[in-house]
């Protein structure tokens, strides 16, 4: 994918594409046919590379703050990593809406794992009341969710286009602040707390780090 990730798909030929991989046009045509199935088994590989966070988060939270900060850190470090390809796929939507619509897989599968993880740290007794009897408490939790990912799409994609540090958190430390704020939104902090009784009417409690 460098090739597309340097000029896009019309600017990727494929004698170029044959140089990076160092064979000739010939192969290439034999084995894929066209420039547009090259690239797009290439996209669809690279993509759903993009789409696997590891680790993931688990399915029972025991350290929220200590497992969302190793999730944004990869999701962070995946899409930093290929962002001039999928800034490629993005700009792709008139002449090829698919590429366009495979640059977001990886945001959406985020989402969608967040959203798990969110209910488990509903189910577990994470979140906090206030946010537990807000009345329209699936809409906060949703918002929460939304705003941690597109933070973390906004780092990966355009921090190193602005040019006034003072606008972004320092890039090593923007995976654990994030997750702060997200935690904060939940009113998950760093104090004690209960977990509904699931066994013999125990109740056990359980603390997360921030800092």
């Amino acid at each position: 994918m460098t090739a597309y990730a340097e000029s896009g798909f019309q600017g990727a030929t494929t004698r170029r594409v044959a140089e990076i991989a160092g064979v000739n046009e010939v192969t290439i045509f034999r084995n894929f046919g066209s420039k547009a199935a090259l690239m797009d088994e290439a996209l669809f590989r690279r993509v759903a590379a993009l789409k696997i966070v590891d680790p993931p988060l688990p399915l029972v939270p025991s350290d929220p703050a200590g497992e969302l900060c190793r999730w944004c850190d990869t999701f962070l470090s995946q899409i930093r990593g290929s962002r001039e390809l999928l800034r490629k796929a993005m700009g792709a939507a008139e002449s090829r809406f698919h590429e366009m619509m495979s640059s977001f897989e990886p945001a959406r599968c985020a989402d969608l794992d967040l959203h798990g993880y969110v209910r488990a740290l509903v189910r577990d007794g994470w979140v906090g009341q206030d946010v537990l009897e807000h009345p329209d408490r699936d809409e906060m939790l949703t918002a929460a969710q939304t705003m941690l990912v597109g933070a973390m799409w906004g780092d990966a994609m355009a921090r190193e286009h602005h040019d006034d540090a003072s606008l972004w958190v320092p890039e090593t430390r923007a995976a654990r602040r994030y997750v702060q704020m997200f935690l904060r939104a939940l009113g998950i902090t760093d104090s004690v707390h209960a977990e509904p009784a699931s066994v013999g009417g125990a109740t056990s409690t359980q603390t997360t780090s921030l800092s």
